[in-house]
């Protein structure tokens, strides 16, 4: 099947699960959905001709049948919720796509179809002021055009919000009709903190049903000396197809960290862009993927500076077992008239057998003449001399190669400085050690 034949399949089986996606009482949203479609059959898979997919292919996608249809059981897994999200924090539950559950008390909290009524298609039309935004691709408007459900988190000016907003994506369906059948989940999710506000950010993504094709949206507004703290993990099946859209607007002084962990799924492909709109705006991105077998990470990032004073600092490592890949793609474009700028960027690969692949691509686009800009890439095994330091004071071989990739892996993790984040992202790390 090509391309344009899969996405055909899919707008049909969209809309006879969900007839509603293109016929509104909402004249703006229903012109919404529809142009998404249209730009979404324009434009078609994107297949390894085109640059920023030249190392990582959707023939998965081609292969799955999509399952739009929503949950019967409306039911929430407490097993789950006691698990992963913790009762000290503000929690948001989305299962099986859909969202379920909200704190009480979050008075700025609104449900996406309350949004649309309120604000119209606004709230799907966003735009980060990057002509290289991801905001015109495929997915982004596949999201855009199928999206169920989603929330807006609106943080007013002053607030510093002490509790962790922790927003868990539970997928529980299971499949009774084919391996090829997969279910779509598009979440979208809206987070406005105004200025002076501060707040930290939870995402995970957790699978213990059939496979999923997960295509999640975050939309970033932060004002004038807003701060916010990120971090995203996914727990899925080894079969599920995960490809988020990230995008963030910083505005004078404004702060922006995230940590993005991966650590399952047959290809799970990270686009995150960031625009540093007003002076003094800073960025921190950081990630490490953890892959074995067949699994397929890649990870791409787009900063770009707008203003001058801003600063931009990027970290990203990978340990591969098995026959996994990585890819990293990380583009740093300074603007003519961003003088005095510092972005820093870093890829570090950490191979464990021959079978693994990595594919780097750290890249500078400098118009500006009075800047502080680095980046690099390294690929390598463990170091054998420090290996036998460790076998020669009684270590086993297996536990030595572990204790070496646990120090390389929690590196990169001192960059998240949320607590509860990092506790989060910590016990996934260290299950991922316990399951070797």
């Amino acid at each position: 099947m090509s391309h344009s034949e899969t996405l055909e399949l899919w707008k049909t089986s969209a809309l006879v699960a969900n007839p509603h996606f293109t016929r509104s009482a909402n004249q703006g949203l229903e012109t919404t959905r529809n142009n998404a479609w249209n730009l979404a059959l324009d434009s078609g898979f994107p297949t390894r001709l085109h640059e920023d997919w030249k190392y990582t292919s959707l023939k998965a996608l081609d292969e799955c049948v999509p399952n739009f249809s929503r949950a019967r059981d409306n039911s929430i897994p407490l097993d789950m919720v006691e698990h992963y999200a913790s009762q000290t924090d503000l929690n948001v539950l989305f299962i099986d796509g859909i969202l379920r559950a909200w704190p009480d008390d979050l008075s700025y909290f609104t449900p996406l179809a309350a949004e649309f009524s309120l604000n119209s298609s606004q709230v799907l039309n966003f735009e980060n002021g990057n002509k290289h935004s991801f905001s015109n691709d495929l997915f982004f408007a596949l999201n855009t055009a199928i999206t169920q459900d989603g929330c807006v988190i609106d943080i007013p000016k002053n607030t510093v919000l002490k509790q962790k907003i922790h927003i868990c994506h539970f997928s529980t369906r299971v499949n009774e009709i084919s391996e090829k059948n997969a279910f779509v989940q598009t979440p979208r999710v809206v987070i406005r903190v105004r200025e002076n506000a501060e707040i930290s950010v939870m995402e995970s993504f957790v699978n213990v049903g059939s496979r999923c094709v997960q295509i999640p949206i975050m939309q970033v507004e932060l004002a004038q000396n807003a701060r916010m703290r990120h971090g995203r993990f996914q727990e899925v099946q080894s079969d599920d197809i995960h490809v988020s859209r990230t995008l963030v607007n910083l505005q004078k002084n404004a702060f922006f960290e995230t940590f993005q962990l991966d650590s399952s799924g047959a290809i799970t492909r990270n686009d995150l862009a960031i625009n540093l709109i007003g002076e003094g705006a800073e960025c921190q991105l950081s990630g490490l993927s953890l892959t074995t077998g067949k699994e397929h990470v890649d990870n791409h990032s787009l900063v770009e500076h707008s203003s001058p004073n801003t600063s931009s600092s990027q970290l990203y490592k990978a340990i591969l077992d098995g026959k996994s890949r990585n890819v990293f793609n990380g583009r740093v474009v300074v603007k003519k008239s961003a003088q005095k700028i510092t972005a820093f960027q870093l890829n570090k690969n950490l191979l464990l057998t021959d079978d693994v692949e990595v594919d780097t691509k750290p890249q500078l686009e400098i118009h500006a003449d009075d800047v502080k800009c680095s980046h690099g890439a390294a690929i390598g095994a463990i170091n054998r001399e420090e290996l036998f330091y460790l076998e020669s004071r009684g270590i086993r071989p297996d536990l030595a190669e572990r204790m070496l990739s646990q120090a390389f892996a929690f590196d990169v993790l001192e960059k998240c400085t949320d607590v509860g984040i990092k506790s989060n992202l910590l016990r996934q790390i260290e299950k991922f050690f316990g399951a070797k």
